[in-house]
């Protein structure tokens, strides 16, 4: 199938993504004197902005595809779970969200003033999901297979204690019984629980964190990763984020690096998501290993080159290969 073909016909696909989710407040303003109180900056707020974070973001660039999104994640009962609730409805995102009175609601609050960011206030726990909450999100998850199973299911794991070893058993289970291909953004506490995942797709920060021996963004160590990853794993295809170096991706078969394409940046946040968004579109369309890496590359580049944490469009991701 043609890229561009597959970017069309991925309207409608319906796409399930779980894991944590943030929600990624921003307080602007304008500095202009230091506090007599300390040697601290004082900011003049001008204006605060929320976005949706961690897995809502995948789930926002999933349905800017034109995916049918729905999000399954674990929230406090607090002010910022609403933000989210309301957020999530406004861009018609499906959401089942199990929500635990003691944990508050994941949420990275920065101060920027002008363009420059003062400090990051981050308000969250890492505890694992109680075994109450556990059960709850079990059921709403099988419920909803019966209802309509999914095409594809993300897991994108921010170690905030919703994907535990358990809970990742149990989707990835569930998934196989139903041949759902499952694409994978993990981080280093569950990094080895996502056995026979259809896509792996850690950073190589990550990947350097949990192999014995020293990996950087060449080709020879990323083939020796990948292999350890596999033996590990026993997974079809790594993708691994190489940051200004671009892609690597490979099936055990073949593997290549694919460059960034050269942008002016503006903001890096959310690209990350973006190219897992583009990788679960890849897999269900079974573009090949090159059409997927360059695809990726292109949406990420695109939404690295706009301020602010951007969704990727159906019509942006359209406009690359017109």
């Amino acid at each position: 199938m043609a890229i561009l073909d597959a970017i069309r016909s991925f309207s409608g696909t319906e796409v399930w993504v779980i894991g944590d989710i943030i929600l990624d407040i921003y307080l602007y303003g304008k500095v202009d004197r230091i506090s007599p109180e300390a040697p601290i900056p004082i900011l003049n707020h001008t204006n605060t902005r929320h976005a949706l974070g961690g897995a809502a973001n995948v789930a926002a660039n999933l349905k800017g595809l034109g995916a049918n999104v729905s999000l399954f994640s674990l929230v406090g009962a607090d002010k910022e779970s609403e933000y989210l609730v309301t957020m999530l409805d406004l861009e018609e995102i499906n959401h089942h969200l199990v929500s635990e009175l003691d944990r508050p609601t994941t949420s990275k609050t920065r101060v920027i003033a002008g363009n420059h960011q003062m400090i990051r206030i981050d308000h969250e726990s890492t505890v694992d999901i109680i075994d109450e909450s556990l059960k709850a999100f079990q059921s709403t998850f099988t419920e909803q297979l019966k209802v309509l199973p999914p095409q594809a299911i993300v897991l994108e794991d921010y170690n905030k204690g919703l994907l535990t070893n358990e809970l990742i058993t149990f989707l990835l289970t569930k998934a196989k019984e139903l041949e759902i291909p499952v694409i994978v953004d993990p981080k280093k506490s569950n990094f080895f629980s996502f056995q026979g995942c259809t896509r792996f797709k850690p950073n190589i920060k990550e990947c350097a964190s949990q192999v014995p021996f020293p990996v950087s963004a060449d080709k020879t160590t990323l083939d020796k990763a990948d292999k350890y990853f596999r033996k590990k794993l026993n997974h079809q295809t790594s993708m691994i984020t190489l940051a200004e170096h671009g892609i690597y991706i490979s099936d055990g078969h073949s593997s290549f690096i694919v460059p960034t394409e050269i942008r002016q940046v503006a903001d890096v946040s959310g690209a990350g998501d973006t190219v897992t968004a583009v990788a679960t579109l890849g897999v269900m369309k079974a573009l090949s290993l090159m059409e997927i890496a360059q695809l990726s590359n292109q949406a990420a580049g695109h939404v690295c080159s706009i301020p602010g944490v951007h969704a990727i469009q159906l019509e942006e991701l359209i406009h690359f290969y017109q």
